[in-house]
């Protein structure tokens, strides 16, 4: 059995494993996993002609799938930032990044989080978990694909040692991303920080964090 589902793997078994419940959730999954590269796992979940609503699965999928990984692996994101071209796809990524915010405790516009928010709040705390989807979304901003502006919501001096271990991480992996030679490096920082001066409270925010 173990030959046969390393030469055929059991992709619904494992989306279900994961915790992927609806069709929509499971058809991503298995697009995503059993392509050779990114293009390629992106030209799957657009050829699986999903509904509007169903299409925005993919962002529940991507992070719950890096975040599962032993280790880091970028594949997610370079998928996530062709699904960005889709500004739903966009939002929803950015809607589960808050989620997961809530769900860690914090109050965003007014509202904590509910039943699932809090469970996957639970799972965020596992260091690694933690980590892999921190350097999802700094990848995310990095690339253009979502801006800085993702952490808009939170009061960054007020928010518990889990939600700051994440953030810490997420704008640390950031300033790597702008590194190169000195007018580039500028270059980076202003396209990628630059954003937050539109929101006064954000930019303090990150200049006290940093």
């Amino acid at each position: 059995d173990e030959d046969m589902d390393f030469v055929l793997p059991d992709y619904p078994r494992k989306a279900r494993a994961q915790g992927f419940s609806t069709m929509a959730q499971i058809s991503i999954f298995t697009a995503l996993l059993s392509a050779n590269s990114h293009e390629h796992g992106y030209q799957q979940f657009v050829n699986l002609k999903l509904k509007k609503d169903e299409q925005l699965e993919i962002a529940r999928v991507l992070v719950q799938c890096v975040g599962s990984e032993a280790r880091y692996n970028d594949y997610y994101a370079l998928v996530g930032g062709l699904a960005c071209q889709n500004s739903r796809v966009r939002f929803a990524l950015q809607d589960r990044l808050w989620k997961i915010f809530r769900g860690l405790g914090e109050s965003l516009f007014g509202e904590d989080g509910d039943e699932e928010e809090t469970a996957d709040g639970e799972r965020m705390k596992d260091e690694r978990r933690s980590a892999n989807v921190a350097l999802f979304y700094a990848s995310l901003v990095a690339d253009g694909a979502l801006s800085i502006a993702v952490l808009k919501p939170l009061e960054l001096p007020e928010v518990n040692r889990w939600t700051g271990a994440f953030v810490e991480r997420f704008l640390v992996t950031l300033l790597r991303h702008c590194k190169g030679k000195d007018s580039k490096e500028d270059a980076n920082v202003l396209r990628v920080f630059g954003p937050a001066r539109e929101t006064p409270t954000l930019a303090a925010g990150i200049h006290w964090f940093l």
